[in-house]
């Protein structure tokens, strides 16, 4: 920005300062080296002149008495923002990064929702210590109020999930730093019900027709370019429906990471031992699949013609099918569930939950196995299927039910 400086006309060490983008006029000295400058709030020479001198000799009177600020005490006197913990937040991720604590993909996530959400003028320039539920709320309905002003589409709940996450974990930094004594929790308004609504998942009539319409699709393209597109599309869902693994880290899993191995009881059931998965939560060491994901492997590794899998370092999947996914969910009306909930590849981790459920495994072991919380396999998955489970005791000694046979022909154990 283009200033002019223009000397004051009774005061030597005084001038005034006029910037292209401001009508008024900036009074300015030195001291020890240190800026000491003010707005007169004038448009007006002549004015701006007198409120300079008037100021120039206020603060002469200051310096006399030893009560001038300095950088250091105006540094001291300046409270930490949410810009400041920002910057200490991001280092820290980074460095939680080069340990393999979190992913890359999971850092970019981070800095994109910092620099679009908090990193504005609504949040960058407030000081931590003002951070509060009721500012939470505040910037919820404001956020929400502009966005209906410019006739633009609502934030969605996950993007606010997104954000308050990011802005608590500057709060975390705050808290380290002891610049404040504790962390909003940003709890959502009692009675809200889409906080224990659960997972859109693949209920088991639905795995059935989405597999066979993942066939019927392999068949339509059999003569033209996407043919192996399609095969790859088929085995990327069943074997993210049978592994449970997060889309991120399913794009990392190399041939090499995978082992076959064999149950030691009786039944001597086969199940895929996948190592050094690699995603949102860093490197975890290994995770077991149902046993239906081993005819998929076999399956790919036939399709690709890889003999010898354990030196393979190519990756199991070489595209992503966001897009035909997407396309064959809208095709079939299965894009939303029955709570108007939205289905992508997300929903397969579900449905590998939700079947681990229907078969009474362990919510412990489920957690363990999905590198993720006990408390969030409950609060999102187990207690809202109890509701269906609950419904299959009460009319379990009905012969002929659709839902008990339902549930007895697709055991997946």
């Amino acid at each position: 920005m283009a200033e002019t400086k223009i000397p004051h006309p009774n005061i030597k060490k005084l001038h005034l300062i006029k910037r292209d983008r401001s009508r008024f006029f900036y009074a300015r000295f030195f001291h020890k080296g240190e800026r000491q400058q003010i707005s007169t709030e004038c448009d007006n020479q002549k004015e701006a002149e007198k409120v300079a001198e008037a100021w120039y000799l206020e603060q002469q009177a200051r310096i006399i008495n030893g009560t001038l600020p300095t950088r250091e005490t105006k540094e001291a006197e300046k409270k930490p923002t949410i810009k400041d913990a920002s910057i200490i937040a991001i280092k820290d991720l980074r460095l939680s990064v080069r340990r393999e604590e979190h992913s890359a993909e999971y850092l970019r996530g981070v800095i994109m929702v910092m620099n679009k959400h908090i990193l504005t003028h609504h949040w960058q320039d407030v000081p931590c210590e003002e951070v509060t539920n009721a500012m939470w709320k505040r910037y919820l309905r404001e956020a929400q109020a502009e966005r209906a002003k410019n006739d633009e589409k609502p934030i969605a709940r996950r993007t606010f999930h997104q954000i308050r996450n990011a802005l608590r974990m500057c709060l975390k930094v705050a808290e380290s730093m002891e610049w404040i004594t504790k962390v909003p929790d940003f709890t959502a308004d009692r009675g809200s019900h889409q906080e224990t609504a659960g997972r859109a998942w693949f209920e088991p009539k639905e795995q059935r027709t989405l597999l066979k319409a993942l066939d019927e699709n392999i068949k339509d393209l059999e003569k033209t370019r996407h043919h192996e597109s399609a095969k790859e599309l088929r085995d990327y869902v069943e074997f993210l429906m049978y592994t449970g693994l997060r889309v991120s880290e399913s794009k990392n899993v190399r041939f090499k990471d995978i082992q076959v191995a064999y149950t030691d009881d009786e039944k001597r059931q086969s199940t895929l031992i996948i190592k050094n998965i690699k995603g949102k939560r860093g490197v975890a060491y290994e995770s077991i699949s149902r046993p239906e994901a081993v005819a998929t492997f076999e399956g790919i590794k036939k399709r690709r013609g890889i003999k010898n899998h354990g030196n393979c370092d190519e990756l199991l999947f070489l595209e992503h099918h966001r897009t035909g996914f997407n396309a064959l969910l809208t095709r079939l009306g299965m894009k939303y569930d029955d709570r108007n909930r939205r289905r992508d590849f997300v929903s397969l981790r579900h449905t590998y939950i939700c079947n681990m459920i229907r078969n009474q495994v362990s919510v412990y072991l489920i957690a363990t196995n999905c590198r993720t919380s006990v408390d969030i396999i409950e609060k999102h998955y187990a207690k809202p299927m109890n509701v269906s489970l609950n419904a299959g005791e009460l009319i379990k000694d009905v012969k002929n039910s659709l839902l008990i046979e339902e549930s007895k022909v697709n055991r997946l154990f």
